[in-house]
């Protein structure tokens, strides 16, 4: 999700690079949908979409790594087990002969809980006052690290039709969403973040999404 630090620039790309010499295409999509009930609790559903040269792209990742989400359930079962406030179930991975596909999702009581399984960079808060409840999700982290412009126009190309997609669920009516384009309100209780992969990688500011209901 969505869910980048300015720590895996450098190793993202090495491996993605690496990748692409060696397979000449590829494909990273990843999209979330997450539902927030009126008691904090509530569920997210995760999909890693990526060429099958690509399938360890969702294995390496860790609190300070590579992935936004490591989806190995191996990681995600070592963290959720010490743990009574979250839970996962339909997990599956699905292949082909082009793509290599997860699904998680997670049922959680608190927002801290579906915290855990995200890098403290990529939190979400829910902060409430007179107004309603605010939702703010961080995006990616302020980053230094410097990339080659032939770097950047060859991922460019070949990262051009991927993206992310958020979806947010409220539990009430939405009063207000971010004022960007990337960032809109698609029914009363439903607000979604879609951008393409590169632009969110290659943002230099730190970034995030938020929604009031």
């Amino acid at each position: 999700m969505i869910f980048l630090s300015s720590r895996i620039t450098k190793s993202f790309f090495k491996i993605i690079l690496t990748t692409v010499v060696l397979f000449f295409s590829s494909c990273l999509t990843i999209e979330s949908e997450l539902t927030i009930n009126s008691n904090g609790s509530g569920s997210m559903k995760i999909k890693y979409i990526m060429d099958s040269g690509l399938k360890g792209v969702s294995e390496v990742g860790s609190d300070d790594d590579v992935v936004p989400l490591n989806l190995s359930e191996s990681y995600i079962k070592n963290i959720i087990d010490k743990r009574d406030d979250i839970s996962y179930t339909n997990y599956n991975i699905t292949e082909d002969m082009k793509y290599y596909r997860v699904d998680v999702t997670f049922n959680f009581t608190n927002i801290d809980a579906l915290n855990s399984i995200f890098p403290a960079e990529s939190r979400i808060d829910l902060k409430s006052d007179e107004n309603g409840t605010i939702f703010t999700q961080q995006l990616i982290e302020e980053s230094d690290k410097v990339i080659s412009d032939e770097t950047i126009e060859l991922f460019k190309e070949l990262f051009k039709d991927n993206y992310f997609k958020l979806i947010l669920n409220t539990p009430s009516d939405i009063i207000s969403v971010d004022k960007v384009d990337n960032v809109t309100k698609i029914g009363k209780r439903t607000a979604q973040f879609e951008d393409s992969f590169m632009n969110v990688l290659l943002q230099k500011e730190r970034s995030s999404w938020s929604v009031r209901w």
